[in-house]
């Protein structure tokens, strides 16, 4: 949930063009005026194609990010149908335009068309805006996107993104390796290298006069040659280290390429390389870790990336020392011997969590913990975001477009700030759910809770899940539960911070949030957003942790002092495709056992191995709550559930009784007890 979904080519990722006054195309054919108003939480948005009244120039308009709009009036909640239409209107307009200025070609009027469609639909550009990028940089629509924005033609609203998963340009142009990086430089050298008086990246040449360098901003890190460099939103100055480089490159490849050649095809491989043209073209934000390729022009998202993510994430936020990191790398790649206490069996795991070689236990908890409880998870196949109906929520057509795309969005900070609305009736069948008990607390669940109930061995749970079924089990303490991304037992304020009672917060749910599934036939037809005592914005919510936000900083603190004296961590029923939480699978010290409970296998970016190859991973295989019942078994844990048998879910209740009649727990051991 802290990954940055909306932000495209933040570090100034787009080819040099030139300012809308400087360019030469002609005027839209047709010109569609309107001004729709969408009054959402206490702001009243208001957007316009009519440029003299309602945009300012590229020179009078200030770049910002992620700014929220000031507030201006008392608030409503419907967005027109005049204004619906009119985003048609203008989307068809543009289409028609764009049809005749990009040629005869088929594929390229329907890539403009579609270029169109997403640059108004989903990023809220205007339509002349959407005209004048495809006119300069083609039909691309993240090209044109950031040609919008590099020249200051309007501000950045978000939308999805949808990183590469290959780059030619990694093999030749990613050479920082995870030894180079012994410490993280958060500020930009581009003046402390160049002089102050060298050539600005964006025109802005902001200097921070207490420092002599840039001022504070995001900042991103050359992965060729390990240097900082500012992204446009401050100076510009990691573009501007890619076309100084680039340029460099072309310089050298037009001098060499005077030269005959009669080489062999090992050196003309090697020739080729030398003579890349690409530059320094790959860059990762030291703000959120995304990854960017100038060349490409595009986000990346490939495997040999992990080490270095790794290594950044610990550097930024804290971890072990490096060279246990390191050691780690190298186990990961089996480059070490296999753990001696690696169990081959659930039996043999049984004997290493009872044995004196296991003292400390740490638990990873994701979405399968509690799906036997009948809580559908989000991202699986039948989830919540494979099943989100964006037309039965409160949003505005282009939002709409925006959550079919990517359903992430509904959890959004920054779109939560703007219309808290569609947040909350997705989670209002939850909200409840989880105040009146309907879900139950399963078999993994109350097997965490013997970990330290029984044998004292459960140093830390920390959980990706927000329904707070661990409150069900009242032998395990508050203090070891770590809710990563928040829960559902309170409620506050995303702008002010300021709490509320959660009696209140649910039943003003109850009142003024309608029912999407339509089953609550007491809820209102229409949603009304819930006010902050404190502060009169519309942004109170349960305490959840939205996509763009921090983690709290119990987990930051807490994972330092847990990990490096993990015997064994518990990976149970996660993707692991979420950060940082993910980042415990490397955090385990090398002499730590990992062992996965999962349907399928996962984490094998970050280090984990399967099969032969594996030195320290466990993986069991199957559904987490027949999976944690087999090994309670082996425990001989199975009798332990019986005075609760009747408040575990009807499926998990058969497991165990199933498991009763059929016990092959045959460990001996002294039970621990640890008062609670």
């Amino acid at each position: 949930m802290d990954e940055d979904t909306s932000k495209h080519d933040p570090a100034g990722q787009d080819d040099e063009t030139p300012s809308s006054a400087e360019n030469s195309s002609p005027p839209l054919e047709a010109k569609v005026t309107f001004s729709s108003t969408v009054q959402v939480n206490n702001f009243v948005s208001t957007s316009s194609n009519d440029e003299e009244e309602n945009n300012p120039s590229p020179v009078e308009e200030t770049k910002r990010h992620d700014t929220m709009p000031q507030s201006c009036g008392t608030p409503a909640l419907v967005m027109s149908t005049t204004a619906a239409t009119a985003v048609a209107t203008t989307i068809a307009t543009a289409g028609a335009t764009a049809t005749a200025t990009a040629g005869s070609d088929d594929y390229t009027v329907a890539q403009a068309l579609q270029t169109v469609e997403t640059l108004t639909g989903v990023f809220q550009f205007s339509s002349e805006h959407a005209h004048l990028a495809i006119e300069a940089v083609g039909p691309d629509a993240i090209a044109a996107y950031n040609w919008i924005l590099n020249n200051n033609l309007a501000e950045d609203k978000g939308g999805p993104i949808v990183p590469q998963k290959y780059c030619p340009h990694m093999e030749h142009h990613m050479k920082v390796t995870v030894e180079d990086l012994q410490f993280l430089e958060l500020t930009c050298s581009h003046y402390v290298d160049n002089g102050s008086e060298t050539k600005q990246g964006n025109g802005k040449a902001e200097i921070d006069e207490a420092t002599g360098i840039c001022p504070v901003g995001e900042n991103w890190l050359c992965l060729e040659c390990n240097i900082t460099r500012c992204s446009r939103y401050v100076n510009g100055h990691c573009k501007l280290h890619w076309e100084t480089t680039k340029q460099k490159a072309v310089e050298e490849s037009s001098s060499s390429s005077t030269t005959p050649n009669n080489s062999s095809p090992q050196q003309e491989s090697k020739e080729l390389q030398e003579n890349d043209k690409a530059g320094h073209c790959i860059a990762i934000s030291l703000e959120d870790f995304s990854v960017w390729c100038y060349e490409c022009h595009a986000y990346l998202d490939h495997p040999d990336l992990s080490p270095i993510l790794k290594r950044l994430e610990e550097l930024k936020f804290g971890s072990d020392e490096k060279e246990e990191y390191l050691d780690d790398a190298v186990s990961a790649k089996g480059g070490k011997e296999q753990n001696p206490h690696l169990p081959k069996s659930m039996k043999e795991l049984a004997e290493f969590i009872l044995s004196d070689n296991c003292e400390s236990i740490v638990v990873l908890a994701g979405a399968g913990m509690s799906r036997a409880s009948g809580i559908p998870d989000f991202r699986s196949a039948g989830g919540m975001y494979e099943t989100l109906q964006p037309d039965l929520l409160t949003a505005s057509e282009s939002d709409r477009m925006g959550m079919t795309i990517d359903p992430t969005m509904v959890y959004e900070k920054d779109f939560f700030l703007e219309n808290s609305l569609p947040c909350l009736e997705l989670q209002r069948p939850f909200i409840f759910g989880t105040k009146e008990k309907r879900w139950k607390a399963t078999i993994a669940h109350r097997f965490v809770e013997l970990l330290h109930a029984k044998i004292g061995k459960l140093t830390r749970i920390y959980t990706q899940n927000i329904d707070g079924l661990e409150g069900q089990c009242t032998n395990l303490p508050k203090s070891i539960v770590i809710p990563v991304h928040g829960s559902f037992d309170r409620a506050s304020c995303e702008s002010c911070g300021a709490e509320m009672n959660y009696d209140e917060f649910c039943a003003k749910v109850g009142t003024n949030i309608k029912d999407i599934t339509g089953e609550d036939k007491t809820a209102p037809a229409d949603s009304t957003p819930i006010a902050c005592e404190m502060c009169g914005r519309f942004t109170v919510k349960p305490n959840i942790v939205l996509f763009r936000s921090p983690l709290p900083d119990v987990f930051f603190e807490s994972i330092v002092n847990d990990l490096p004296s993990t015997s064994l961590l518990l990976v149970i029923g996660t993707s692991l495709c979420v950060g940082p939480a993910n980042s415990l699978v490397y955090r385990a010290p090398p002499t730590a056992i990992r062992a996965v409970f999962d349907n399928s296998q996962v984490g094998m970016s970050l280090g984990i191995k399967y099969g032969e190859d594996s030195v320290r991973d466990y993986f069991a295989q199957g559904a987490c709550d027949e999976k944690i019942a087999e090994l309670m078994d082996h425990l001989g844990w199975i009798d332990d559930l019986s005075d609760v048998i009747g408040d575990l879910p009807d499926g998990s209740q058969k497991i165990i009784e199933q498991r009763q009649k059929n016990s092959v727990g045959d460990i001996r051991h002294p039970k621990r007890q640890k008062s609670v």
